[in-house]
């Protein structure tokens, strides 16, 4: 199960079921880099024709390298 929680103006949480992950995808700017920062980005599996995404950004360099050993 990944958990992914966010927040801009409101918080959102989104549980994601580790079989439904299609995609997992780490990237990281020139301004994350100087700030050893990356944004992560989860594309699940969903009954019509293309996938949801959800992302986090500005996680830790470890932390975002962790979560794609899932």
């Amino acid at each position: 199960m990944l958990i992914m929680q966010s927040r801009f103006i409101a918080r959102t949480i989104v549980f994601i079921p580790k079989k439904r992950i299609q995609y997992l995808e780490l990237r990281q700017s020139p301004f994350q880099r100087r700030s050893d920062l990356v944004t992560i980005q989860a594309t699940v599996a969903s009954n019509g024709q293309s996938g949801s995404s959800f992302r986090v950004k500005h996680m830790g360099n470890e932390d975002g390298s962790r979560l794609l050993l899932l």
